[in-house]
């Protein structure tokens, strides 16, 4: 039995380290129809790769939409609205789903139509329509549900006219406050969600900051938000913010993306230097949040509220060999396995042995004749 269950850890343990998951921006097209409360106004999240890289998100919630369309009848279950997704250095990308369980196909290509005119005004630009399909969903209280999904796409523009208008819409406090034109880089990442009826959109940007650091055993290094962002501070936040801003850092991640980062490296974290509450969990990975479970309630509350003042966010960190702590590698499991089956074995010996001394003592004396 004990064989089993040492067995049974060795294979979990590390197989829960490989599916750790890295930094993860919102689907594009996720935008509701019925906006619900939110738990946060605004998220800043950064996490520091075992290659050295750093990756970050920044996300609003609640931005003023530059432009507008009013609400379309739908059932509110399914995911429509529409979007607007942009890589710095490659083409714009404007994608619709329109939910059919009210309107025909027809209506649904002119309000389509309208909404992509809307945006081609904003941007001073001309879409392509690359994509129109028919989608079914299986619900189980509505049955089949029908839905419309239109996708345009520009390739002639001016980059840098396209950079300024999402900046045009950036807070001036807040976790936006962070992004620059001196920051923005080749494959940046812009989102735009959209919801119906709706004069705000959720606005995510994206960066991956490659090399970043250069690790070295024994070394220590420290991931500066501020100075990260080429940021003087300090940030401010949102006046907006009454249901709380979020912070989550991630040190260190150990995939890129669904690529694995092998590596006999971690990192100990020597200080954190926070201006507000926190807490810190995990031991390979560690993951630090200001988020807190309400001791009266179920729901979740932020540390950092509307006209709270940040002057500063640092971790430092020292980067060691893994063997610091449990190291799963091939020769430390074999050497566990060729003990514990050896132990095995011996005590099954001793255990027949001991059967067997039993069994004579219990057998009936010869009879001779």
């Amino acid at each position: 039995m004990l064989f089993i269950i040492v067995l049974q850890f060795l294979i979990i343990v590390p197989y829960v380290y490989s599916c750790m998951v890295d930094w993860h921006a919102s689907s594009l097209w996720s935008s509701q129809t019925i906006i619900y409360s939110p738990d946060y106004f605004d998220w800043l999240y950064a996490g520091v790769r075992a290659n050295g890289d750093v990756v970050c998100q920044l996300t609003c919630r609640f931005v003023d939409a530059p432009f507008y369309y009013p609400p379309l009848p739908g059932l509110g279950v399914l995911s429509c609205g529409y979007g607007l997704y942009y890589v710095v250095g490659d083409p714009i990308t404007f994608g619709i789903r329109i939910d059919l369980h009210y309107m025909s196909e027809v209506e649904a290509d002119v309000h389509a139509n309208k909404i992509r005119g809307l945006c081609e005004d904003w941007l001073s630009v001309n879409f392509k329509e690359t994509k129109r399909v028919l989608e079914t969903f299986n619900h189980p209280q509505f049955g089949t549900l029908r839905s419309m999904y239109y996708e345009f796409v520009c390739e002639n523009f001016n980059p840098d006219a396209i950079i300024d208008k999402f900046l045009a819409l950036l807070p001036k406090n807040g976790f936006m406050s962070l992004i620059s034109r001196k920051v923005i880089s080749k494959n940046d990442k812009f989102w735009l969600q959209f919801y119906f009826g709706s004069k705000y959109c959720k606005f995510i940007y994206a960066k991956e900051f490659i090399g970043y650091f250069n690790f070295k055993v024994g070394e220590t290094y420290t991931l500066d938000i501020f100075k990260l962002f080429d940021f003087p501070g300090p940030l401010k936040i949102h006046e907006k913010s009454i249901n709380g801003s979020r912070i989550e850092i991630n040190i260190l991640l150990y995939s890129s993306g669904t690529t694995k980062i092998y590596t006999s490296i971690k990192a100990e974290i020597i200080s954190i230097e926070l201006p507000f509450k926190y807490r810190i969990m995990g031991t390979r990975t560690y993951t630090i949040e200001n988020s807190f479970i309400s001791e009266y309630t179920t729901s979740v509350k932020y540390t950092l509220t509307a006209g709270d003042v940040v002057d500063y966010m640092r971790i430092t960190f020292k980067i060691v060999e893994e063997g610091y702590g449990i190291k799963f590698e091939s020769i430390n499991v074999a050497g566990i396995l060729i003990v514990l089956i050896s132990v095995s074995i011996v005590a099954v010996i001793v255990w027949r042995f001991k059967r067997y001394r039993s069994s004579l003592t219990h057998q009936a004396p010869f009879n001779i004749k």
